[in-house]
């Protein structure tokens, strides 16, 4: 079996006396799409935070090639996130202001997935990680900011807050899942590893080649999609919608 190109061992983030990462295990190959999946306060940002070296894990291993770069130098670390690993928030990327010329927005229109994904993938990274993927209304703070929550279905709700303009009618979340797979199934010879992460198991499912389930910072379950998304059924867990 190949060498993944990112693997997780045993990480725990600890953040003012609370483990919001519980010794968790995650394993990307190249050309891989894993789909992260919890409510808030699952998990998902602290987890990705620490792949994507801009957060320091309290124990454990972050591996890119087999190298454990978890307590790489400042120096390396920002080497790394410019050539190696990349790190996007779809919670918090925006697109540029549109309107009429000489006119003022309120606000900006947040990016659609797929474009800030399709940047991502274009670049030189081995390692893409999206956090807030198809989470329409998902704060910008992510897991930091609650503990509880329930993971949520396929819903094209539109942003809030007071610098948000809110989303077109016609760009659902349902049509970002469309696109986003689409740019998944064309990526260049050599794609990296990709991990998505998410409050719906139900869109993530349809993008991703396994999927991760946190609850309270530790797996859940993990495993190819149809088993995943089989074992969440039979527990009754929201965020899926039967077809």
């Amino acid at each position: 079996m190949a060498r993944p190109v990112l693997e997780i061992r045993e990480l725990w983030v600890r953040r003012q006396e609370r483990a919001v990462c519980r010794g968790v295990d995650l394993r990307v190959s190249a050309g891989e799409v894993v789909g992260l999946v919890g409510g808030p306060g699952a998990g998902k940002s602290s987890l990705l935070a620490c792949a994507g070296l801009e957060l320091a894990a309290s124990s454990g291993s972050v591996l890119l090639h087999g190298v454990d770069i978890a307590g790489a130098t400042c120096e390396r670390r920002r080497a790394l996130r410019s050539s190696a690993i990349d790190l996007v928030r779809l919670s918090a990327a925006t697109a540029p202001d549109r309107g009429p010329a000489g006119t003022a927005l309120t606000g900006r229109l947040r990016a659609p997935a797929h474009v800030v994904l399709a940047g991502a993938l274009a670049g030189p990274f081995d390692v893409v990680l999206a956090d807030g993927v198809f989470d329409a209304d998902a704060d910008a703070d992510g897991d930091a900011e609650a503990d509880g929550g329930a993971m949520t279905g396929v819903d094209a709700g539109a942003d809030r807050g007071p610098l948000a303009v809110p989303r077109d009618p016609g760009e659902s979340v349902a049509r970002q899942v469309e696109l986003v797979d689409a740019l998944l199934r064309r990526r260049p010879s050599r794609p990296p590893a990709v991990v998505l992460a998410s409050r719906s198991l139900e869109a993530v499912a349809a993008v991703a080649d396994t999927v991760v389930v946190l609850v309270d910072g530790q797996v859940g379950d993990a495993g190819p999609v149809p088993q995943v998304v089989a074992g969440q059924r039979c527990l009754g867990a929201p965020g899926l919608r039967s077809a």
